[in-house]
């Protein structure tokens, strides 16, 4: 073989890595968009199937309430309390009558566990900040209550869920 048929020879091999260098960068990066894609398509048809299901906002009332003293006092309120479950922004708003006045606290709570009884099922949600320790609600014995730092609880009675 002579040196110019060498030559010839490398260039053609020169370019065909080339190429095979080219497609395979190629058909990785069409990899990678088919992944993304993919991701999109999970996420846009997670985001189709929720809406129904983010719809996580329950509103309860309850009839009255007592308020559990750590001696063992107790005083109970015939006043209506609202109480909103806010799934979606993870917070449970109590709208409640104290001495004639409404007011409104906002908790935000940090995570949910149920405790399994045997009459009902308990949810409970972690709160730790101002001042409650947690909230819990058994839909079936229809009743819920706030558990404080201190001690003391409030335990509303006569749950009802409010329609839309």
């Amino acid at each position: 073989m002579n040196k110019k048929n060498i030559i010839i020879g490398a260039i053609i091999l020169l370019i065909l890595s080339f190429f095979s260098i080219k497609s395979y960068l190629m058909i990785e990066e069409d990899q990678k968009k088919y992944k993304i894609l993919r991701e999109q398509q999970k996420s846009s048809k997670k985001d189709q199937e929720e809406p129904a299901s983010k719809q996580k906002v329950f509103v309860y009332s309850s009839d009255y309430y007592d308020i559990e003293y750590p001696d063992g006092s107790m005083i109970t309120k015939n006043e209506v309390t609202y109480h909103t479950f806010d799934f979606n922004n993870k917070t449970v708003t109590q709208n409640s009558e104290l001495n004639g006045e409404r007011f409104i606290i906002t908790y935000p709570f940090k995570e949910m566990y149920e405790v399994k009884g045997l009459i009902a099922t308990t949810h409970v949600l972690k709160v730790g900040t101002l001042g409650l320790k947690e909230i819990w609600w058994s839909p079936e014995v229809k009743n819920l209550g706030y558990d404080y730092d201190d001690g003391k609880r409030i335990a509303c009675y006569g749950l009802k869920i409010k329609a839309d």
